[in-house]
């Protein structure tokens, strides 16, 4: 029996015309590391599509990729011959809401999109929703005073790289050849996720020698696998291209002032900004685009309802209260749900990183009973993945699975919370123990922190075990994002349509750079 760290497996979806195919390369490599014989991460093959696994529906790819979806146990190892049986899968699939995307679009007129943000950070109007109080319009620098003194504030301190990159095309070796006419020609790569020599983006970017490979995302035509691309100090090679996806190896020279890959993009590449702005990024891009509090570099996107905080606001009034987790946010967040029923969307999977300092913090706050106020969409998704990976923690025989985990593998500990998991597993596990239960396992491996992948969509119909409000901007119609506020509010889509017309009629400003609300799942007052 062959194991293999679940989250090393990169899983992608092919939207192709009439279906929805799942290519996985199903090989691993075996190497060496010291004395421990470890799996490679597995492959994603953008052009691998193999006939048995071309299915009508993306029902149909749940049941039969069951086995990908739902880890055996306790959810922390993947075996690579565990497969549920089509009984189980049936049961689950029954249980997955169905929703329609058609019921969550709204007309956003393209004025109402900020395009730049406001000179002050915390001067961004802020929409202020209460069960019981209503509506209120604020601004952003009121929100100490919007807040119970007690709650606590939990944000992601994800960095944004500057992973867009405009590359031109090697010469050709001779001037007659027919490829001299585009040789100038500009191709764009934007970096989404690493894969070698790891998955962590924080050691990929740390790489001093050459070379690093990394998904992409490549624009242009005539771009085909072979294809060399120069940049100022970077060196880049298509290895595989399908659609507009895939891998890109990098290359440089060591001896350029001893710079890592992370410096190199610092220099060569661009600000990722989301494609509904519809601009060039700017200098002052690199700054606005990044929250204060960042820290982690790994995001292609912003975690933008931080971009409200400012130095001052969180060193007078939540320095003492402001916990900070790390996701890496994809390029997934602006990918447009283009599935008619939600059922049928498969959602991108990111990047976790739990400190245990921070994890601590977390739990005082759940013990003494302290609003929890998710500062970001990212920020939710963290909270709520916690939850299910303790809950299955807390499942008789799972903790013995991970003892020792870090002794069989010298990576850091990971964890994985698939797509649909909350809505086929039982959550009647208290969240003082869920989280305590993911503490244990680091103590008892000695671990300072884990890291982990959620793919956790949350739609209408989800419970809500640990945030009791969310910090949020405006969103894109038929988004995710959309579908997570509404699941979030008391009342759902009418609530939610309520408060985005009242905001529209008043003139807020939505999506990444535009205003931000304040939600409240229960009345403060209630509290």
């Amino acid at each position: 029996m062959v194991y293999a760290p679940l989250p090393q497996i990169l899983r992608r979806a092919v939207v192709c015309k009439q279906e929805t195919c799942l290519s996985v390369l199903q090989g691993f490599r075996s190497f060496k590391r010291g004395q421990h014989l470890l799996l490679a991460e597995t492959r994603f093959r953008p052009g691998f599509r193999p006939a048995s696994h071309k299915l009508e529906s993306a029902q149909k790819l749940r049941n039969e990729m069951n086995w990908l979806q739902r880890p055996k146990g306790q959810g922390q190892m993947f075996c690579t011959e565990a497969a549920s049986s089509s009984q189980e899968s049936s049961a689950a699939n029954s249980m997955i809401p169905r929703v329609s995307i058609a019921d969550y679009s709204y007309e956003l007129p393209p004025e109402r999109i900020a395009q730049y943000p406001l000179p002050l950070r915390d001067h961004a109007r802020l929409f202020v929703f209460d069960p019981q109080q209503g509506m209120q319009h604020r601004f952003f620098y009121d929100l100490p005073s919007l807040l119970p003194p007690e709650s606590v504030l939990v944000g992601n301190d994800s960095r944004v790289i500057a992973a867009r990159l405009l590359l031109r095309r090697a010469p050709p070796q001779t001037d007659s050849s027919p490829q001299a006419p585009c040789a100038a020609r500009l191709v764009e790569v934007l970096c989404l996720e690493p894969i070698v020599p790891s998955t962590d983006p924080a050691v990929v970017l740390s790489c001093r020698e050459p070379p690093v490979e990394w998904a992409c995302w490549i624009g242009g035509r005539r771009v085909f696998p072979g294809l060399e691309l120069r940049g100022e100090h970077l060196r880049a090679r298509i290895l595989e291209r399908a659609g507009q996806e895939g891998t890109v190896r990098f290359d440089w020279e060591p001896t350029t002032a001893c710079l890592s890959f992370g410096e190199l993009l610092e220099r060569e590449g661009r600000t990722p900004l989301p494609p509904y702005l519809n601009r060039d990024d700017t200098p002052r891009d690199r700054s606005d685009y990044q929250t204060v509090f960042a820290r982690e570099s790994g995001s292609v996107a912003a975690p933008t309802a931080g971009l409200h905080f400012s130095e001052e606001l969180i060193k007078k009034h939540f320095e003492k209260r402001f916990i900070r987790f790390t996701l890496h946010v994809g390029a997934g967040t602006f990918a447009p749900v283009k599935a008619a029923d939600i059922g049928d969307h498969i959602m991108h999977r990111e990047r976790i990183i739990v400190r245990r300092e921070q994890l601590v913090q977390l739990i005082r706050a759940v013990e003494s009973a302290s609003p929890l106020v998710a500062v970001g969409t990212t920020t939710v998704r963290i909270l709520e993945s916690l939850y299910w990976y303790g809950s299955a923690l807390c499942r008789p025989g799972a903790k013995r699975a991970h003892r020792g985990a870090a002794a069989a593998f010298d990576e850091h500990l990971s964890f994985v919370v698939e797509q649909w998991d909350p809505y086929v597993r039982s959550g009647d596990v208290p969240v003082e123990h869920a989280l305590s239960a993911v503490l244990d396992v680091l103590e008892r491996n000695r671990a300072s922190e884990i890291h982990g992948y959620t793919s956790l969509i949350i739609v209408p119909g989800y419970s809500f075990r640990v945030v009791d409000a969310l910090i949020t901007n405006f969103h894109q119609p038929r988004s995710t994002l959309l579908l997570l506020v509404a699941a979030f509010l008391p009342g759902g889509r009418e609530t939610l349509f309520r408060i985005y017309h009242e905001a529209l009629a008043r003139s807020y400003r939505f999506l990444s750079y535009g205003d931000a609300s304040l939600l409240w799942r229960k009345s403060v007052q209630g509290r």
